[in-house]
C-alpha cells in the first residue's frame, strides 16, 4: 500500500511523515498523546525544557510499554496453565470429572 505524507505537530513544530492511509488517524493520535504528555509535565512538575520533556515523554512511553508486556506475560502463562487443566479434564474419564482442581 502507498504511503502518503502527513503533516503533524510536535511541541510547536511542524513534522512531515509518511505513512499508509490506514495509519493516518492512529499517528495523528500518537502525535496528540505526545503534545498532551509534554503539556502534563510542563504543567505538574514545570519542566521547560524541550529536550527534557521528549526525554520524560519517552521514557513514560517505554516504562508503560514495558508494564503491559510484563502484565502480557503473566496473562499467557495463566492461559497457558488454565489451558493444561482443560486438557487434563478432557482426557479423564468421565467419572473423574467430579474432582476437577480449582483455578485461582
Amino acid at each position: 500500500m502507498a504511503e502518503i505524507p502527513i503533516k503533524i505537530h510536535i511541541l510547536e513544530r511542524e513534522y512531515t511523515i509518511k505513512a499508509a492511509q490506514r495509519d493516518v488517524d492512529a499517528v495523528r493520535k500518537a502525535a496528540a498523546q505526545l503534545n498532551e504528555s509534554v503539556q502534563h509535565l510542563k504543567q505538574h512538575f514545570r519542566i521547560t525544557d524541550k529536550q527534557d520533556l521528549l526525554a520524560m515523554v519517552a521514557f513514560d512511553s517505554v516504562f508503560q510499554q514495558f508494564l503491559v508486556a510484563e502484565e502480557f506475560t503473566d496473562c499467557q502463562k495463566k492461559v497457558e496453565y488454565m489451558d493444561q487443566i482443560v486438557d487434563k479434564a478432557l482426557s479423564l474419564p468421565d467419572s473423574s470429572k467430579t474432582h476437577l482442581p480449582e483455578i485461582s
